[in-house]
């Protein structure tokens, strides 16, 4: 009997300290339990995005149901909005990235609709299609160019220096439109009409240009290189040359009888 007794005493003595210990453990688990989940929720995120990874290829660098955007078109992207990939931050490139996600969800909602089916799109997408085209060719036209030689070069410097020697960013306003805002010209992006103009022309002087008269208000010179004035007339050569390249194109097609007019439309048409 003393056995049970001290047993059963035991007994009694030990269920507070398991008490105890189950309330001292629970709080504990309340005390920490926002701080876990801090932790959890991030390592979870992290997990999902590393096993979404790997069922990606190598160059893929999004996937939307299961179709890859690979570095290389994202990259076209970026040159399209005028940046550089090897320049550009990585914020910036995740926000590019994301617009170009949002944007091939819609156009796949669109197609879920049978929009490809409508009217204005299909000549919208046929005319950029056409232009994208052309703009190809231009730049394969260009590849194919010999570069000019260092006469034409030169030629090029003398015959037109206010697009490279003389080139100056020029701020006019409209001397009959006082409240109206002050315009800035190139001078590298106007004719030699224009151009000689308002080279001869002082500040606060005044000169016709397109029927109007304009005040000049301020000329800053470029001071380019002579390196660079050489390297912007040869690329304008350049330019040149392909323009030609294209016209001859059209001409030979014309030519040809390739392209035919229905009565009424057409040049000489009415």
């Amino acid at each position: 009997m003393q056995i049970g007794q001290r047993d059963g005493a035991e007994d009694s003595n030990a269920q507070p300290v398991k008490r105890r210990f189950h309330t001292t453990a629970m709080d504990g688990l309340r005390r920490h339990g926002k701080q876990l989940r801090r932790w959890v929720a991030p390592c979870a995120g992290l997990l999902a995005m590393a096993c979404n990874s790997e069922t990606m290829s190598k160059q893929a660098v999004a996937a939307i149901d299961g179709v890859e955007i690979t570095q290389r078109e994202l990259e076209q992207e970026l040159r399209v909005q005028g940046m550089a990939s090897g320049e550009v931050s990585q914020s910036s490139a995740n926000a590019v990235l994301d617009s170009l996600i949002n944007r091939k969800i819609l156009a796949a909602e669109a197609r879920t609709l049978g929009l490809q089916a409508d009217g204005e799109y299909h000549f919208a997408r046929r005319r950029a299609d056409e232009q994208l085209l052309a703009e190809a060719l231009d730049r394969s036209l260009r590849r194919n160019l010999p570069s000019p030689d260092a006469q034409a070069v030169v030629r090029r410097l003398e015959q037109q220096p206010w697009r490279y020697a003389r080139r100056a960013m020029i701020v006019i306003e409209q001397v009959d439109l006082p409240d109206a805002s002050p315009v800035t010209l190139d001078s590298a992006e106007i004719g030699q009409t224009e151009a000689l103009a308002l080279e001869a022309t002082s500040a606060g002087g005044q000169v016709s240009l397109g029927g109007r008269n304009w005040r000049l208000v301020q000329r800053t010179p470029y001071s380019l290189q002579p390196g660079i004035q050489a390297a912007l007339a040869t690329r304008d050569i350049q330019a040149e040359l392909t323009r030609q390249k294209s016209e001859s194109i059209i001409r030979t097609y014309r030519e040809k009888g390739r392209v035919r007019y229905r009565y009424g439309f057409g040049p000489g048409a009415s």
